[in-house]
């Protein structure tokens, strides 16, 4: 799971710089914008197959995991 507040950041700095709304993301995310808010606010992690969705969306973000993974 996307635990890591690095990967959050990266993916609200994302939404932030493409002026998407909470609901442009969630879509952008394959999610629904409950979820979307809910994982924002901590109330949840992402899924599985919500993070494979996410690194489909952005490529970059698996290699920022990847090397946060190596650091820990």
């Amino acid at each position: 799971m996307l635990n890591s507040e690095a990967g959050l950041r990266f993916l609200e700095e994302r939404q932030h710089e493409e002026q998407l709304t909470g609901r442009a993301m969630a879509a952008r995310l394959g999610m629904r914008e409950q979820e979307w808010s809910r994982i924002r606010n901590g109330h949840r992690p992402l899924g599985p197959l919500q993070r494979e969705r996410a690194m489909a969306a952005y490529p970059e973000l698996r290699a920022l995991l990847f090397e946060e993974a190596k650091a820990s």
